[in-house]
């Protein structure tokens, strides 16, 4: 005889480990990016050093790590503001909105617009920076699938009250799909850099110069570079004010549905199971 009732037990306990672990992912990803944020904004482009030495993309290893000739690692050709800073604040943004959908399930439907908005942004703000690095094809890939992603979520949106059940799977998978893709910088930052990076440091005790001591040729003349760095400060200030703190302070105080949400949640997990006759 086959057990279903296992066979669901099985499917419920799987689809709860790949919830946690996409969670704490995202989690991780979010805080990485965060500790970077300091020192591209303390990043002067005028400054002889940066004339002379460029932009590292894992700028807080190469702040915080100085022992044994100090962590290099890959140079940025794009500027620190108006690409990397609006790239991580957008980024974040997408994520943790995702993130925030395992707490709370009915935000896939009641902020998926604004969820796959930051899509499509992410996608598009990250598309030229892709385009130009010597790994183009799988980066603008990536980029282009998080904006179709997102577009196929504006539909299922659409279409949700025709048939919920199907459209609220489909809204979950979508999630996924963006989630995955904006984690696709992180994860060749992680693989095919720092990894790299601390196994040559294991195997001699220094860490591995960068591949080229100057700035990267595109430094400095990139599309990114038509919007000045004091114009992108104002706009990754503005977004972070609008976006970090104004919005989520209203949501709290309008969404009182989601806290009953959870805690009915936690109710009805924690009461007695009754007992079918």
């Amino acid at each position: 005889l086959i057990n279903y009732r296992s066979m669901a037990s099985a499917e419920q306990a799987k689809h709860y480990i790949i919830k946690k672990l996409v969670f704490f992912f995202i989690v991780v990803l979010c805080a990485w990016n965060a500790t970077k944020m300091p020192f591209f904004l303390a990043f002067d482009p005028e400054s002889e050093e940066a004339k002379k030495v460029g932009l590292y993309a894992t700028i807080s290893l190469v702040e915080w790590i100085r022992s044994d000739g100090g962590y290099q690692g890959n140079k940025l050709a794009c500027p620190a503001i108006s690409f990397f800073l609006i790239h991580i604040m957008i980024g974040i943004t997408v994520l943790m909105l995702i993130a925030m959908t395992f707490i709370f399930p009915s935000w896939r439907r009641k902020y998926g617009y604004w969820t796959f908005s930051f899509g499509i942004a992410l996608g598009v703000h990250t598309m030229p920076a892709a385009l130009q690095h010597k790994l183009w094809l799988p980066f603008g890939f990536t980029c282009l699938y998080v904006i179709v992603a997102s577009l196929l979520g504006f539909r299922t949106l659409r279409l949700y009250d025709r048939n919920p059940r199907t459209c609220e799977r489909h809204l979950e998978i979508e999630h996924y799909v963006v989630a995955f893709g904006a984690w696709g910088a992180g994860f060749a930052e992680i693989f095919l850099g720092i990894l790299p990076n601390m196994s040559k440091h294991g195997k001699t005790g220094k860490w591995p110069l960068a591949s080229y001591p100057g700035p990267s040729e595109l430094f400095g003349d990139t599309l990114y570079d038509l919007m000045s760095e004091a114009f992108a400060l104002k706009v990754f200030l503005f977004l972070v004010i609008a976006f970090w703190i104004l919005v989520p302070m209203y949501m709290l105080s309008v969404d009182t549905d989601s806290i009953k949400e959870v805690a009915l949640k936690n109710s009805s997990g924690g009461g007695k199971s009754k007992k079918v006759a």
